[in-house]
């Protein structure tokens, strides 16, 4: 049904409306049909939506008799607890029977949402919805690809529409919603553009860092009634802007809390809420309103639950002790002594329990490490074969991005020669996101991206929280994360919406303990055979990768088809100093984040165990460079690959990474080099 809606959606001169009443309005969705319904779609679409005749319901008739309008929904949906309200988001509760009117909202905003195309809420927005119109706060336990934005943004939209006197821009910010990352907040602020096109005395606007402070300033002073935000540049325009008010706040959404303090936003965020606080005018505004949204729930999403929510009802924790799940604590006095940060100890340690879509199916691959470029080659020559495919491939750090995105980009075809004559990534765009691009490079990857229905985009870990690509149909980390958490984040990116996916890791073979890491925290991934990888994208090879069961067998590096395809990769970057140069940066960073994986899973990822040669042929090098890049190299680097606006200074590859650069690694061969400084026996790279 949800294909279907999205079909439907897509097709010349449907303008984003679908007759499939089955429809769900998860996040892909929606953005997808909110782009048609904007007339970017299809050549021939309408810029406005066709709207449907329904039935405008007044608000008794949807309220009911003495009820506001979320408390009718939610008696129909919510199972509650004593003392702890508790929502369960199973199927029956999900789906009132008069669709989003139903839950309460304005029945002006569900014939909206009509029109765009959705009917039936999924079972996050048919849960958090009635609850937050009826002024509760909310811990939304919420799986990637759920619908959240919207369970977030309708409600708010609908109460602001709602109002007897129609708000005015002099009132200021009377919605803010604060997200992890630009891309994020740049895809809230347009579905909330969709949303707003109805109510056109509604302003809603975002700021985020790589805009201009001055712009956002005089948007601002005219007045935002919906802001969508990053937390720097949010603290920034609360601390400086004097235009900025929020006196009259009576929402506040964190989404993807977990992010938020993973990047270390933990800090501003509890600014953020004390200058909140001090700046309500309790006269003249009702209490605010609060909604934690995140895909994981660690102690410090917990602690910052009990800071900004107030007897919240939770929704997708249907039991705790079954989930693994801990209760949000219930002292925030006791809350507010601990620091935000991920991982702190709570209590008794407990192993959080992951939720996979069921359709998302999940693999894993060894992968010898000098095999490691040929593999991802092979793995995205035969997905890429499909008709549709699109492709997220997760890197550790953004020199990795950039060396693979030089070669498959731009000396792919010169590397496979006459290997293949059809190979599709020859055909089909390789783009690349990373938190070292400027604000206007990552927007236009972003968009090219979801333009083109088939496609690759090599990341970082900035693509893998909160970024809904619509039509995602696999990701590939070639670089496993450590963390389970953001591995769930990872291939949370396809399988959106209640589509099919397909989730691969690449490890190598003594890397094979981490699929247990994994399965302790109810993430299981089946095994695929690199053979046949390798055989299918490459060539037939009845030898190599047989010798456990064949004594006249070869090992799996003696592939013909791998091993033709590895020396001609060599070759290429042999015989350009820009790749070269690339490849020996990316071989520096790939050790660095290497080392600074997490003490939980050094047992498993340990720097001591690589063999550096290997390293150095997954980045197509002949031979293994130095560990330390000279300055006479760095010039070189930085003159084959432009610095990127709002470059740092800081060595590439450690902050996406999710590592920190400063890790150790070992000593190379002819010791220490003269910008290596010796710490607590080891060597510290600089």
């Amino acid at each position: 049904a949800a294909a279907a809606a999205a079909a439907a959606a897509t097709a010349p001169g449907a303008a984003g409306w679908s007759e499939d009443e089955g429809a769900t309005s998860s996040d892909d969705e929606l953005y997808t049909n909110l782009r048609a319904a904007a007339g970017v779609g299809a050549p021939g679409q309408s810029r406005r939506p066709k709207r449907p005749k329904v039935k405008q319901a007044s608000r008794e008739e949807s309220a009911g008799a003495g009820l506001r309008p979320g408390e009718l929904a939610r008696a129909a949906v919510a199972r509650t607890r004593p003392g702890r309200p508790c929502v369960g988001m199973g199927q029956a509760d999900a789906e009132p029977a008069d669709g989003f009117a139903g839950l309460g909202l304005a029945p002006e905003l569900a014939q909206h949402l009509g029109s765009l195309g959705f009917a039936v809420p999924t079972p996050v927005q048919a849960a958090c919805i009635p609850a937050l119109l009826d002024g509760q706060d909310v811990l939304a336990n919420a799986p990637t690809g759920s619908g959240k934005t919207l369970a977030y943004l309708a409600p708010i939209v609908s109460e602001l529409a709602r109002r007897a006197q129609r708000v005015t821009r002099e009132q200021g910010t009377l919605a803010l919603v604060v997200c992890p990352t630009r891309e994020l907040a740049l895809q809230v602020e347009n579905v909330l553009g969709a949303l707003l096109r109805r109510f056109f005395w509604l302003v809603g606007s975002s700021v985020h860092g790589g805009e201009s402070r001055s712009r956002e300033k005089a948007r601002l002073r005219k007045g935002v009634h919906v802001l969508v935000a990053t937390p720097g540049r949010l603290l920034d325009h609360l601390q400086n802007t004097e235009a900025f008010r929020v006196d009259a706040l009576a929402w506040l959404v964190l989404d993807e809390a977990d992010r938020l303090l993973d990047l270390g936003f933990g800090k501003k965020i509890a600014e953020i809420l004390g200058l909140l606080d001090e700046r309500r005018d309790g006269a003249q505004t009702l209490r605010r309103v609060t909604a934690l949204f995140s895909a994981t729930l660690h102690s410090g999403v917990e602690r910052l639950a009990g800071l900004s929510l107030r007897k919240p009802m939770h929704i997708g924790l249907e039991d705790s002790t079954a989930t693994g799940h801990s209760a949000v604590p219930g002292s925030p006095a006791e809350d507010a002594a601990a620091p935000l940060v991920p991982g702190a100890a709570n209590g008794a340690a407990q192993v959080q329990q992951y939720v996979i879509p069921p359709q998302l199916r999940q693999f894993y691959v060894e992968v010898p490490c000098k095999l490691r470029f040929v593999a991802l080659a092979a793995f995205l020559r035969a997905r890429l074969a499909a008709p549709a495919a699109r492709i997220l491939v997760f890197l550790s750090t953004r020199d990795s991005v950039e060396f693979y995105h030089a070669v498959l980009h731009g000396a792919w075809q010169e590397a496979v020669g006459q290997l293949q004559s059809d190979d599709p990534l020859d055909a089909l765009p390789v783009l690349k996101l990373h938190g070292d691009m400027d604000q206007a490079s990552r927007t236009k990857a972003f968009a090219a991206f979801m333009r083109s229905p088939r496609g690759v985009l090599l990341c970082t870990d900035v693509a893998a929280r909160g970024l809904d690509f619509p039509g995602v149909t696999a990701t590939l980390q070639v670089d496993p994360p450590g963390d389970a958490g953001e591995y769930v984040h990872r291939v949370g990116r396809a399988a959106r919406g209640g589509a099919a996916g397909e989730a691969v890791l690449f490890l190598q073979p003594g890397e094979a303990g981490y699929v247990g890491r994994l399965a302790e925290r109810g993430v299981r991934l089946a095994a695929l055979d690199a053979t046949r990888l390798l055989d299918g994208a490459l060539g037939l090879d009845r030898r190599a990768g047989k010798l456990a069961r064949d004594e006249r067998g070869l090992p799996l590096e003696r592939h013909q088809g791998a091993y033709a395809l590895q020396r001609r990769l060599m070759g290429v970057v042999a015989a350009d100093a820009a790749l070269t140069a690339l490849a020996a940066a990316a071989f520096r960073s790939w050790v660095r984040a290497y080392a600074a994986h997490p003490a939980a899973v050094k047992d498993i990822f340990h720097v001591k165990r690589l063999h550096l040669g290997h390293v150095a042929h997954s980045f197509a090098l002949t031979e293994r460079p130095s560990l330390v890049a000279s300055t006479k190299r760095k010039q070189e680097r930085q003159h084959a690959v432009p610095r990127q606006q709002g470059h740092t200074g800081k060595a590439r590859g450690g902050k996406d990474a999710g590592h920190a650069a400063k890790g150790s690694a070992p000593k190379h061969a002819g010791g220490p080099g003269p910008a290596q400084k010796r710490k607590q026996g080891g060597y510290t790279l600089e």
